[in-house]
């Protein structure tokens, strides 16, 4: 069975629109600065695809880039926020378990979006439509992929608005994984924590919730023993 990847590539695409705006107001240099979250979210992506997979090795190559990155191209007022997303690259690195770096990813969003906010960027979301809700599998998935892709940009942006619309994809019934018993309480687990996005307004519950999505996704694709690459 095939899966829509999960990637928060649409945050970079806009990210260098707001930087522009940034700019206009005396903040940091467009190209610098996309180009330095470029290669920042290529490699938050690279970490959220191998968290997705339950491919803790994988994690290991973009945490330790994001760990020992400097950001001197952003004004001094990025620099806690910065820190911050080092330090979770840190911490990161010695976990061994796939569970604890989904929580530990849900914190780096949020460490994104601090530095955002830090830096006055204003990054502007187009949030279109989910795909349909489907008891067909794979559809099923596709729309949680969105749903996930949402509140990715809900943490990073920070946008309340993406966060809303991702945990609003998750309302529907679980689909119905057959004879697999342990996929379907995932998939159950998945649509009770709509309720819980919904319900989190701030940052550090918001994160929370992101890494209980992400390690229920991996679970599920274990027991399904799906191949995420």
């Amino acid at each position: 069975m095939s899966f829509p990847r999960f990637r928060p590539g649409s945050l970079l695409l806009t990210f260098a629109a707001g930087l522009a705006l940034s700019a206009c107001a005396g903040g940091p240099d467009p190209e610098m600065g996309t180009t330095h979250m470029g290669a920042h979210y290529g490699q938050v992506d690279e970490i959220q695809e191998a968290v997705v997979a339950g491919d803790v090795e994988d994690t290991r190559r973009p945490a330790r880039w994001v760990a020992s990155h400097t950001g001197r191209e952003f004004a001094e007022a990025a620099g806690p926020a910065l820190e911050q997303m080092r330090s979770e690259a840190r911490i990161m690195l010695e976990q061994t378990q796939i569970l604890e770096i989904a929580h530990t990813l849900g914190r780096m969003g949020n460490a994104c979006g601090a530095c955002h906010t830090a830096l006055q960027v204003k990054v502007p979301f187009t949030v279109d439509e989910p795909p349909a809700s489907s008891t067909t599998p794979s559809d099923h998935m596709r729309r949680h992929a969105w749903a996930v892709d949402r509140l990715w940009e809900g943490l990073a942006g920070p946008s309340d608005a993406s966060w809303r619309a991702g945990a609003g994809a998750l309302v529907h019934m679980p689909v119905d994984f057959g004879n697999n018993d342990q996929a379907n309480r995932l998939a159950t687990r998945v649509h009770d924590l709509s309720d819980k996005a919904a319900a989190a307004t701030n940052a550090r519950d918001r994160a929370q919730v992101y890494g209980e999505l992400l390690e229920t996704c991996a679970l599920c694709h274990s027991a399904l023993r799906m191949r995420m690459r």
